[in-house]
């Protein structure tokens, strides 16, 4: 039955892990300053999350597969009983990262915010020979002096140049993330 219970945890962990993915991609804008502010505030927390549930699934494994387990053992030596559940906590924490997205977007948002201003940079970020690249419209809004610096989709940065206008409606999530939808 307790094997029962672990399993399902992890299965909802990890399904929560990639709808958050999904909507990280999904998303044409993400507040890239409200995004930093909260995994700085809560990666304590996403660490520790992260390394109970790699280590629940190695021993997990353990336990339901130990046939397999002491075949792996056998193979790779006493390394793998240390590097299996650090490359666990890994892959989780990739998941952790991306599970308040669904939660900001899905629990409704707090207000509404229009954003009547000036792009001021789009921002290219290429990350090696072998990363993606990453798009960031840097935006200052004339009306309320605010400055937004939002992750955006690559159609979305081709669109804009320094100088263009933009007004565009916005959410505030509930965890203090701004976004929007669609384009």
């Amino acid at each position: 039955m307790r094997q029962k219970l672990y399993i399902g945890i992890i299965l909802i962990y990890i399904l929560l892990g990639i709808v958050g993915l999904v909507v990280f991609y999904q998303n044409s804008y993400i507040d890239n300053y409200g995004w930093k502010a909260y995994m700085e505030n809560y990666l304590v927390i996403g660490i520790v999350l992260s390394a109970i549930v790699g280590f629940t699934v190695f021993f997990l494994f353990k336990k339901l597969f130990p046939e397999k387990y002491a075949q792996r053992r056998n193979k790779v030596g006493w390394v793998y009983d240390y590097i299996f559940p650090i490359l666990m906590a890994m892959f989780a924490f990739i998941l952790n990262s991306a599970i308040p997205l669904p939660f900001n977007a899905l629990l409704g948002y707090d207000k509404k915010i229009e954003v009547h201003g000036v792009i001021m940079n789009n921002i290219i970020n290429h990350q090696g020979n072998r990363g993606g690249t990453t798009y960031f419209l840097s935006i200052s809004d004339t009306v309320t002096n605010e400055h937004y610096y939002f992750r955006v989709k690559k159609n979305v940065s081709l669109k804009y140049q320094p100088h263009d206008t933009i007004n565009k409606e916005f959410y505030l999530g509930k965890l203090g993330i701004i976004y929007r939808k669609e384009e």
